[in-house]
C-alpha cells in the first residue's frame, strides 16, 4: 500500500515538473509596446498638431479680448454709459467664447486621445493574441504585475514590430 502511494505521489510530481518544464512564459510592456509603434507616434502628432492650431486660435481670440479692454479704457471717459455697456458686454461675449472655445478644446483633444488609446489597446490585444498563440505561449504577462522576470522571456519588441507592420 504504501509503495502504491510513494509510487503514486512520485509520478504525480514527476507529471507536474515535466509540464512544468513546457510551460511557456513571457512578458510584455504594453505601454512601451503601443508607444513605440509608428501608428501610435504619429496619432500623437496629429493630437499636438490639433492642440497647437487651439492654442493659437485661443491665443488670436484672447488677444481680441485684451484690445477690448485697452480700448474700453483708453475711451471710457468719451464714451456714453450705453457705449460703454455695449462695450463691456462684448468683452464679457469674447470672454465666455473664450471659455467655451477652451473647454471645447480640451474636450475634443481628450476624446481623441482616447480613441487613439482604445484603437491601439485593441489592436495590441489581437497582434498580441495572435503571437501568443503563434509561439505557443501559455501565460503572457503585463510588465508591472512582474517584480522580476529574466530578460530573454521579454516580447515587447515584437510586439511592436508586429503592430507596425499589421497596417
Amino acid at each position: 500500500m504504501k509503495r502504491t502511494v510513494l509510487g503514486a505521489l512520485c509520478a504525480i510530481a514527476f507529471a507536474a515538473s515535466a509540464s512544468a518544464a513546457e510551460l511557456r512564459i513571457a512578458f510584455v510592456d504594453v505601454k512601451a509596446a503601443i508607444e513605440n509603434t509608428k501608428e501610435y507616434q504619429q496619432g500623437i502628432a496629429q493630437l499636438k498638431a490639433f492642440q497647437a492650431r487651439q492654442e493659437k486660435e485661443l491665443e488670436a481670440l484672447q488677444k481680441r479680448i485684451e484690445q477690448a479692454e485697452r480700448e474700453l479704457e483708453k475711451k471710457r471717459v468719451v464714451m456714453s454709459v450705453e457705449q460703454v455697456t455695449a462695450k463691456e458686454q462684448e468683452i464679457a461675449s469674447l470672454r465666455k467664447q473664450f471659455d467655451r472655445k477652451r473647454e471645447d478644446a480640451q474636450e475634443e483633444l481628450s476624446r481623441r486621445k482616447m480613441q487613439l488609446d482604445m484603437r491601439m489597446m485593441a489592436k495590441f490585444r489581437k497582434v498580441l493574441e495572435r503571437y501568443a498563440k503563434q509561439k505557443r505561449y501559455d501565460f503572457v504577462f503585463g510588465r508591472p504585475v512582474l517584480l522580476y522576470a529574466a530578460p530573454q522571456h521579454e516580447i515587447t519588441a515584437e510586439i511592436t514590430k508586429l503592430m507596425d507592420a499589421e497596417r
